[in-house]
């Protein structure tokens, strides 16, 4: 291709970037600035009110006028642990900014988490369920509801689900994680309304990641592994993969870390898939000896995490590194705690025949998140050498571009965030 052929389309998609990011910034961008006089109300983290006005805070994006809102009557619909972004005054009902046609505000009664009835219709946001049976219709819990026919997740039906056999996910009750997204029926589960292919209903499991922020959804129903709506498989092969799960802990590790004979694998979330981290000498099963520290009866093992930020003239984070690794000169047979460390940062302190380790209690934010470091005769704390770790790097895969209000401006069909916003 001539030269000037490639000036010219560069130059043209330097064009469509700006042109498109002036119509992102001008279409979805809030220029409400309300001087940090707005009051919140009880339970509701999108509606707040300013001088005598209801503005709606858009996740990320901003204030909007909540246009014909009285604020003396209006009050947000939400209640404990709700997540729903409706409310209403004296005079109507209100989703998000917009007027729910067909409510009336004296007959309509709040179901939680955006699902409204007023005895004879129910709806979901501004949206008319049309088959729905106000008689029976009940709120589940999160976006879930059902009457007696169909299961509802936001305004959709559940296809295919039974209505009469719902149950709840199982879970650990002493970590209180109870799955939000998750629901079964007699014959099948889902999440978020999607039916995950394969899984069985009367096992499945909802699993518990320690140091978690982000929502992360891990479970497990005796034979296999799933994230999210996804089966995690090696090789794409349900009748050879036998995993087993080593950890879910991001404080030591930022992916899921699991193991089939000698192969250690990590589980990128974004790509939906296993990526192999190496193999070890051996296919023992591994134990836990404290967070992010195993062994498998020949070596200790340490998991770490790093958050890989960018130096130099560029800013932000790149992404991050998920590694497991041999504590040199820790011997199973004599791996053992023998008291704790009282400086900064906290931790154990484990003694390997002449060698000291050091395991923090507390992980921090950012950096490298080690299992074990070396503890040193006067006190000082050494990272341990990495350079037989089996570790993965994963590249963030956020960019500049706006593309929820991307989807927005060519109506794309995408689902709703956590928060319905």
């Amino acid at each position: 291709m001539p030269t000037y052929y490639r000036y010219f389309f560069i130059c043209m998609g330097l064009i469509f970037v700006l042109t498109l990011g002036a119509i992102i910034i001008s279409t979805h961008h809030s220029d409400v600035d309300l001087h940090g006089n707005e009051e919140s109300y009880p339970y509701s983290n999108c509606y707040v009110k300013s001088e005598g006005k209801v503005y709606y805070n858009r996740l990320s994006d901003g204030y909007y006028l909540v246009k014909g809102a009285d604020v003396k009557t209006f009050k947000p619909l939400n209640v404990v642990s709700d997540y729903g972004t409706t409310g209403k005054d004296s005079n109507h009902v209100y989703f998000k900014t917009e007027i729910i046609p067909g409510l009336k505000p004296a007959e309509s009664i709040y179901l939680g988490n955006n699902f409204i009835t007023n005895q004879r219709q129910v709806f979901y946001g501004n949206i008319l369920l049309k088959q729905a049976d106000a008689a029976t219709f009940t709120h589940l819990f999160s976006y879930y509801s059902f009457d007696k026919k169909h299961l509802y997740y936001k305004q959709n039906i559940v296809n295919g689900a039974d209505a009469n056999t719902l149950k709840p996910i199982k879970f650990d009750a002493n970590k209180n994680n109870r799955p939000i997204e998750y629901v079964r029926d007699k014959y099948h589960v889902y999440y978020k309304g999607a039916l995950i292919k394969r899984a069985n209903p009367a096992s499945f499991t909802y699993l518990y990641v320690e140091d978690d922020q982000w929502n992360t959804q891990y479970a497990f129903d005796g034979s296999h592994y799933f994230y999210q709506q996804n089966i995690i498989l090696v090789n794409n092969d349900i009748n050879a993969t036998h995993l087993k799960l080593l950890t879910l802990d991001k404080g030591f590790g930022w992916h899921g870390i699991f193991y089939q004979g000698t192969a250690i694998y990590c589980y990128d979330t974004d790509k939906r898939e296993l990526v192999l981290l190496g193999n070890r000498d051996n296919s023992a099963s591994f134990s836990a000896i404290d967070r992010g520290v195993f062994t498998d009866g020949k070596h200790v093992y340490f998991t770490y995490g790093d958050w890989n930020w960018a130096g130099g003239r560029t800013h932000g984070l790149m992404g991050h590194t998920t590694g497991i690794c041999v504590a040199q000169g820790a011997n199973p047979a004599n791996f053992k705690a023998i008291g704790k460390f009282k400086g900064k940062p906290e931790g154990t302190i484990y003694q390997s025949g002449s060698n000291s380790y050091f395991h923090a209690t507390y992980t921090g934010d950012g950096g490298r998140h080690p299992g074990l470091r070396v503890f040193e005769a006067d006190g000082t704390i050494k990272d341990l050498p990495l350079g037989d770790a089996m570790s993965k790097f994963f590249r963030n895969s956020s960019s500049g571009i706006n593309w929820a209000a991307l989807s927005g401006i060519f109506n794309a069909k995408r689902d709703s965030d956590y928060n319905d916003r």
